[in-house]
């Protein structure tokens, strides 16, 4: 292994709240290094490969163009899809009602105000 790239997998506990380190296999991207393409034209994401909380190796997942922006794509997706239930549980409730219009990246528009009846007039 080059020593030159080697970033070791962070040793300080990552969970705050104290849950137990998951069991089993883990795969992480390595936060300082960016994916990048290599001489072939593929593109490689560095990756540290963990077993029960302990690192065990550091390999480059390699992926083909069409492979790298299908998975891309499908991350995008599953980002807005959490991003879209994550507002509508804050807004969702009584007398709410969501309209989608345009692109779903498309910011929705202002609610109206209620409707309120025309002012009276009094006559004397």
């Amino acid at each position: 292994m080059d020593r030159a790239n080697h970033h070791p997998m962070p040793t300080k506990k990552q969970n705050p709240d104290n849950t137990p380190t998951p069991r089993g296999w883990r795969i992480d991207p390595v936060p300082s290094r960016p994916a990048y393409r290599d001489g072939d034209g593929n593109v490689r994401v560095p990756m540290w490969l963990a077993r029960d909380g302990r690192h065990v190796a550091d390999a480059d997942m390699m992926l083909l163009p069409s492979e790298a922006e299908l998975l891309s794509e499908r991350l995008a997706a599953a980002l807005r899809g959490a991003a879209r239930s994550a507002a509508r549980e804050l807004f969702d409730g009584p007398g709410v009602t969501v309209v989608n219009v345009g692109p779903p990246w498309a910011t929705p528009p202002a609610p109206a105000p209620p409707a309120t009846a025309p002012p009276r007039c009094s006559r004397r």
